[in-house]
């Protein structure tokens, strides 16, 4: 910069020139190269008020209501069928959970914008996430002992799902120290992610014991119902995340596929909008005649003929 001065938000001009625009600075009007990051501007507190809008559109909205009715079903089957039914479900599930963190990540509003390279992004992940979260179909629905399970677990997994949805290697993804600092490092919005989580799958166990109680107590098309509904709540589990991720990605060294201009510095952006003015053209000089004045013999620099001439 020209004047070599630390800007404030309140001394950058943002010089609109369509179809794009530019910074300058206000004090001496040269160019300022403004510092960005991926991810979004908007803090998790405030990105957690559409949590549950969730990024799939409206084909994804059929398929994850496709898949919690599919669970409601698998759900009232005999054991050991039922068990390995709903393992395969939560793999299913996963995977759209996996998109549906990609997709929300990146700024996307459908499950179109998901990655493209479906075993490293997609499919591992979720088999990961499969596996880690398997445990949870052993704890009762019902009673303190399955509540305190949730409770005491949930804060560990999240950090280790964070891990393994950034694409960690593997050793550091399932860490118990990398995942207490990821934790740490995330502050305040690791510890809004793990509530928000905990809360609904708190709210999926109490819809499911619900769901496990007798015809005699609760209709059996109730029975479909709130098991479907604690299903479909599951999925805002992976839209948490992935808010998180969008406004946090940074601290988690998140590979963002799409690079997107956010400041690094919080409000770094102009405050001021002018349309772009071209310099005013230089008058052009009026050309004037050379004047050319004659020069006798008697001046000292005046050619001369022949010695005696």
């Amino acid at each position: 910069m020209a004047c070599h001065q630390n800007l404030c938000p309140g001394c950058l001009v943002e010089v609109e020139l369509r179809p794009t625009a530019y910074v300058r600075c206000g004090p001496c009007g040269a160019a300022v190269e403004v510092l960005t990051r991926p991810g979004s501007d908007v803090s998790f507190a405030r990105a957690l008020r559409g949590a549950l809008r969730l990024a799939v559109g409206l084909p994804g909205l059929l398929l994850v209501f496709a898949l919690a009715a599919a669970a409601a079903e698998l759900d009232r089957q005999s054991s050991p069928l039922r068990e390995g039914a709903l393992l395969l479900w939560s793999a299913a599930a996963w995977l759209v959970g996996v998109a549906i963190v990609r997709t929300t990540a990146e700024g996307q509003v459908t499950l179109q914008g998901a990655p493209a390279n479906a075993w490293p992004e997609l499919v591992r992940p979720a088999l990961l996430l499969a596996a880690l979260t398997a445990p949870a179909l052993a704890v009762p629905r019902t009673g303190f002992l399955g509540a305190g399970l949730v409770v005491l677990a949930t804060p560990l997994l999240v950090p280790l799902a964070l891990g393994v949805l950034s694409l960690r290697p593997l050793r550091e993804a399932l860490s118990p120290a990398a995942a207490i600092r990821r934790l740490r490092e995330l502050g305040q919005d690791g510890a809004r992610a793990v509530a928000c989580v905990l809360a609904v799958w708190l709210f999926a166990r109490m819809l499911g014991g619900l769901a496990e109680a007798p015809p005699t107590e609760v209709p059996g098309l109730w029975t479909k119902t709130l098991g479907a509904l604690g299903a479909f709540s599951l999925f805002l589990v992976p839209r948490v995340l992935g808010l998180l991720v969008e406004t946090r990605g940074e601290a988690l060294d998140y590979p963002f596929r799409t690079a997107r201009a956010v400041p690094v510095l919080p409000g770094a952006r102009a405050e001021v909008r002018v349309p772009y003015q071209p310099p005013a053209a230089r008058p052009r000089a009026r050309p004037e005649p050379i004047s050319l004045e004659e020069t006798s013999a008697e001046e000292p620099f005046a050619p001369r003929g022949p010695k005696g001439t």
